[in-house]
């Protein structure tokens, strides 16, 4: 009985660090190209953007390549501190962000971006 259970917690603990491992993993090569814009929601409310004196907007090429990767800058971007709003397009590889340039850089920005990756150039 002792073993059955030791056998029933392992096997547990077995599935649970596979579930948390494929959820980390990301190969570019298993992507399916999923076409298409969509939109980060907002940080901030309404009321709260219209708060802030001024915000300053920045475009970033970043190398994209599949709905996996866009998903991974919006979940991750958005909760950057001082972002407002993002515009992720997979088609064009870019991301635009609106800030608040009181809290955050462009260079912090970036280096966020890059943390998760990717290759991040601002685009003129």
């Amino acid at each position: 009985m002792r073993k059955l259970k030791l056998v029933l917690a392992m096997s547990i603990i077995f599935a649970a660090c596979a579930a948390l491992s494929a959820q980390d993993h990301h190969n570019p090569a298993d992507c399916k190209n999923k076409s298409g814009k969509a939109e980060a929601k907002k940080v901030d409310s309404p009321e709260k953007a219209s708060k802030t004196a001024k915000t300053k907007a920045v475009t970033f090429s970043v190398n994209m390549h599949c709905g996996a990767c866009k998903q991974k800058v919006e979940k991750n971007i958005a909760w950057e501190k001082g972002v407002k709003d993002m515009k992720v397009d997979l088609d064009a590889k870019t991301v635009k962000i609106t800030y608040d340039p009181n809290k955050t850089s462009e260079e912090s920005l970036k280096k966020a971006i890059e943390k998760l990756d990717f290759t991040c150039d601002v685009k003129s």
